[in-house]
């Protein structure tokens, strides 16, 4: 008899246990993905997400003058200010400029202008730089950059 009930208790827990899990109230989560065009600086960019406080910003550019110059951007940021037409940044990052690399605090303003296209956005920053190059020379330097980016919607992931 007691070989019967230790399974069957065994059995009843894990139904229960699925029960809840079905039971528990889950919340949708907007998360949106971001493609970034920098025209000026000749770049294009991925952010992260738009309505959350920390984001990951990566911005890569090429351009062909004499030689080829490519320029690699990761910034990890944190929005100060978190509004819905309004974002305030700051944050620190790593920079490779043709092979010189370098780290960077990227200071910028989020603006959402057009209430009915709420996932494009017009991106200010300016980011004070230090490099360091092969034959040992520090070069600081500030690169402002003016920028378009176009959240995507993705599907609503629920958290438990």
């Amino acid at each position: 008899m007691k070989k019967k009930i230790i399974p069957l208790l065994i059995l009843l827990a894990l139904f229960h246990k699925s029960l809840a899990q079905d039971t528990t109230k889950q919340v949708p989560v907007r998360i949106y993905r971001a493609l970034a065009l920098y025209p000026f600086e000749k770049q294009l960019g991925y952010r992260s997400n738009l309505t959350r406080k920390w984001f990951s910003d990566f911005k890569g550019g090429m351009t062909f003058s004499a030689l080829p110059f490519f320029v690699l951007e990761l910034n990890r940021n944190f929005r100060y200010v978190n509004k819905e037409k309004i974002k305030v940044y700051s944050g620190i990052g790593i920079t490779l400029d043709s092979y010189v690399p370098g780290i960077q605090v990227p200071l910028g303003i989020e603006l959402i202008p057009f209430t009915g296209l709420q996932q494009l956005t017009v991106i200010v920053e300016v980011k004070p730089k230090l490099s360091v190059g092969p034959t040992n020379f520090v070069n600081i330097s500030l690169s402002p950059h003016l920028g378009l980016a176009y959240y995507f919607k993705q599907k609503v992931e629920t958290s438990k």
